[in-house]
């Protein structure tokens, strides 16, 4: 169910949905009128789940870091950023997130980030990640 959604009334939504649990993070939103076509539960969905895999991830740090920024690329369409300034992905691991089942969290099942993706391919968009290991982690979502 596609609909024209405010980013900065997402991202506030968010922000209220996930603060009571502990969850903090900051964002951005360049140029601050910028409107996604998606459906918004859905996003919602994909954004909590980055938003709290960055955060356990950035956790452990001294002053743990998670960073929004949604912004457009060259032909005006959204692009999500979720960055973390946590421990990293090793590189053999980088291409194996996706991957349905595998995780690298001690409890976790493995779904969470290949059901993002999968919601985020069938907007249309990509769901990638880099990372640099003892710096973080950056997940970008082009829609």
């Amino acid at each position: 169910n596609f609909t024209p959604l405010k980013a900065d009334e997402l991202l506030k939504n968010i922000y209220n949905l996930i603060s009571a649990s502990g969850v903090s993070f900051s964002y951005e939103i360049n140029p601050v009128e910028i409107i996604i076509h998606a459906d918004g539960g859905q996003l919602e969905q994909v954004l909590i789940n980055l938003i709290k895999n960055a955060w356990e991830a950035a956790l452990h740090m001294n002053n743990p870091i998670v960073h929004i920024a949604v912004s457009l690329n060259e032909y005006q369409r959204p692009i999500i950023t979720v960055t973390d300034n946590g421990s990293g992905i090793p590189e053999e691991l980088l291409d194996k997130i996706f991957i349905p089942f595998f995780s690298t969290k001690q409890h976790g099942s493995g779904i969470g980030l290949s059901i993002c993706r999968q919601i985020i391919n069938a907007h249309g968009g990509t769901l990638t990640a880099t990372s640099d290991i003892d710096s973080g982690s950056t997940f970008t979502i082009k829609l």
